[in-house]
């Protein structure tokens, strides 16, 4: 309840129930992976991406990286 806004950027995998909160909770925006990279397609600069990401957050924000995919080895 605290929280008052989520910005994801990059999801490439959700559960339904992930994805039906990125539809329905207005706090929720999310900025898929697939949808980055068909905007890239049809064209539009990444800083332009980037900055319609940018403009989706908060004053204050706390940055979490999601880094199961890499090899600590």
């Amino acid at each position: 309840p605290e929280v008052g806004r989520i910005v994801g950027v990059g999801y490439r995998d959700l559960s339904e129930t992930e994805h039906r909160l990125t539809r329905e909770d207005p706090r929720v925006e999310a900025f898929p992976d697939p949808w980055l990279r068909r905007r890239l397609h049809d064209g539009v600069a990444w800083s332009k991406v980037a900055q319609e990401i940018v403009d989706r957050l908060p004053h204050e924000v706390y940055v979490s990286f999601d880094i199961d995919g890499l090899d600590p080895v």
